[in-house]
């Protein structure tokens, strides 16, 4: 017997007993909630908590600002208005307006905050939401209606 073989049976009486066991109900509910919902609420609050953080206590990222920025911008207005940026890309995004665009300028922002400051572990995982922004982008771009 041939492993496709083998795994085969296995998928349909996994498939028989389960039929059996629900009554002849699927176990899987009927998908209800957008893939992209998911992922424009959960990068949205990501953003609108950053961005309220940064507007709040301005000195929690000052000090990831890189010298050269923070010789070029004062550090306090770069944060401030990098809280307000982030903060209004996380309202549109929960909102549902202009998803394509505003995913795109998420994960350009990500981006620049990576090129900025560099790869570590504080920064690591950016790039995971950064990717995340990309193909929401990429989603949201495909469907003729932006808003779930």
């Amino acid at each position: 017997m041939r492993l496709y073989e083998v795994y085969d049976t296995f998928r349909r009486l996994s498939s028989k007993f389960c039929l059996a066991y629900t009554g002849g109900m699927t176990l899987r509910p009927p998908r209800t909630l957008d893939p992209t919902t998911l992922l424009r609420v959960g990068i949205g609050l990501v953003y609108v908590y950053a961005g309220a953080l940064s507007l709040v206590d301005p000195g929690t990222f000052e000090m990831f600002l890189p010298e050269w920025l923070s010789a070029a911008i004062p550090a306090e207005a770069f944060v401030l208005g990098h809280g307000i940026l982030s903060a209004a890309l996380g309202i549109l995004l929960v909102s549902g307006a202009w998803i394509p665009g505003t995913a795109l300028a998420v994960a350009l922002d990500l981006a620049a905050i990576l090129l900025a400051y560099g790869i570590d572990a504080t920064t690591f995982p950016l790039i995971g939401l950064m990717f995340a922004a990309l193909a929401l982008s990429a989603l949201a771009g495909d469907k003729k209606e932006t808003v779930a």
